[in-house]
């Protein structure tokens, strides 16, 4: 049956409901938080958690939150230890959204609680509480953030969702391996030991690549046009500027396509953020985890670390690039020492660039 909306009334003749505007609202927006909010924070000194300010949007249904929300954690067991759930709950039946705490089953090796979404009820879990037997304060180490997870919540990035190639590529790999079965039987000794040894080269050449920086090289100083006092002293500034820059620079070949380099620079971070990637015609981008790197500033004292990084529940960053989107997932700790200036610098191709044979 066709059916569109939305018209002027009529005499009564076009009358629409709450879930025609939500089904025309799911199709722009996928499910999740807006804008990396609705933090799960353990900072109250006893049995609950905080839940920051934040929207999110759930089948098309928005929910809004303007005030930090307390929500209260049931005390722990003496013996047994469980997981709790944090989320967002779509509740069609009643007409609500809410934030809600699912309580988990006691067990030696507890499971957080699966989450409920049938055609009335609909969860986006935000975070996951450990509730360690004995336990009489929910600190920030016992909180799992989820937000980003896509299958427990996701964050809405983009008004449209974005296509899905599961399905084209899997084409491409039919037809790539139907190709190299024939490849295989035609090859003679010489030609397979020739391609082998190419093989082998590049993989050499991608073993050894890094990006310029040896030892405890690091060329902050050639990133962006920051203070040289902010590097500190055991770490020596490479005299190439060409080493790494905020420009776009051709670096090479990428399996016969040019490859390119270029350094993002953030403003202080201090949350999770997505960080786009503005380059045009961008074919496939990755980290080069050999420059890039986070300045903090704790106390008046400046360091840097690497990224990521990994310490301790509190002190971690993370990065995940997102190809089809073309931004980077860019995740800290609540730690100082890791809220700082960002340098990402990456690798990537473009889709204008032909494949070189050779």
């Amino acid at each position: 049956m066709e059916k569109c909306t939305f018209f002027n009334d009529v005499d009564d003749d076009r009358i629409y409901f709450a879930e025609d505007l939500a089904r025309h609202l799911a199709a722009y927006f996928t499910n999740g938080i807006f804008n990396n909010s609705c933090q799960v924070l353990g900072e109250n000194n006893d049995m609950s958690i905080s839940i920051n300010i934040g929207s999110a949007n759930i089948n098309g249904y928005r929910y809004d939150n303007d005030t930090i929300k307390i929500l209260n954690i049931e005390n722990a067991d003496g013996i047994l230890s469980r997981v709790d759930n944090i989320v967002i709950r779509l509740d069609l039946t009643n007409r609500m959204i809410t934030s809600q705490v699912i309580k988990g089953s006691f067990s030696e090796n507890p499971v957080a609680p699966p989450l409920v979404r049938t055609a009335t009820v609909f969860d986006l879990r935000i975070a996951k509480i450990s509730i360690p037997a004995g336990t009489t304060t929910i600190t920030q180490d016992l909180i799992t953030d989820t937000r980003f997870i896509t299958s427990d919540c996701g964050n809405v990035v983009g008004a449209v969702q974005q296509i899905n190639t599961d399905d084209i590529f899997a084409q491409y790999q039919s037809k790539f391996n139907e190709w190299f079965l024939k490849m295989k039987d035609q090859l003679d000794t010489d030609a397979a030991g020739n391609l082998q040894s190419q093989i082998d080269d590049i993989e050499e050449e991608i073993k050894n690549f890094n990006g310029g920086v040896t030892g405890d090289t690091l060329p902050i100083g050639s990133i962006v046009d920051y203070d040289g006092d902010t590097v500190p002293a055991n770490w020596e500034k490479v005299e190439d500027e060409n080493i790494y820059s905020t420009a776009e620079q051709e670096i090479g070949e990428w399996f016969g396509k040019k490859l390119y380099r270029k350094t993002l620079v953030t403003e202080r971070i201090t949350a999770a953020k997505l960080i786009d990637v503005p380059i045009a015609n961008i074919d496939m981008f990755w980290i080069d985890a050999s420059g890039t790197y986070m300045v903090v500033e704790v106390g008046g004292v400046k360091q840097t670390t690497p990224m990521p990084m990994y310490k301790d529940s509190a002190l971690w960053t993370s990065l995940r690039p997102n190809i089809t989107s073309k931004n980077i997932e860019l995740s800290v700790g609540t730690g100082a020492y890791c809220h700082g200036v960002c340098y990402i610098t990456i690798l990537y191709t473009k889709t204008t660039d032909e494949v070189v044979q050779k």
